[in-house]
């Protein structure tokens, strides 16, 4: 099981999907857990009940929400950032560990 991770700057924001999903690129995914997203949704007025489980649309509701979108592997141990506050939705960055 891999997980798809929102976070903002300040840290108010930090949800994790649990996913069946292989890799980053896979398009549609079941996700079997959510953490944080109450959370989130109090602190930060974040609405994750909204979004819908493709990966267009985590890139979007980081886009529209200005968060950071990552996919942790946890096969191959690493961190891989989906959309970055910074970045366009083509760029991506690669983290070991």
């Amino acid at each position: 099981m891999n997980v798809y991770r929102f976070e903002d700057r300040s840290g108010e924001v930090y949800v994790e999907y649990k996913v069946d999903s292989i890799t980053k690129d896979f398009t549609n995914f079941t996700v079997y857990e959510v953490v944080g997203a109450s959370d989130a949704e109090i602190r930060a007025g974040v609405d994750f009940r909204q979004l819908k489980y493709s990966l267009k649309d985590f890139q979007d509701f980081a886009t529209d929400n200005n968060l950071r979108l990552s996919f942790v592997d946890f096969n191959a141990q690493t961190t891989e950032i989906i959309q970055d506050w910074d970045l366009d939705s083509s760029e991506s960055i690669s983290l070991v560990g």
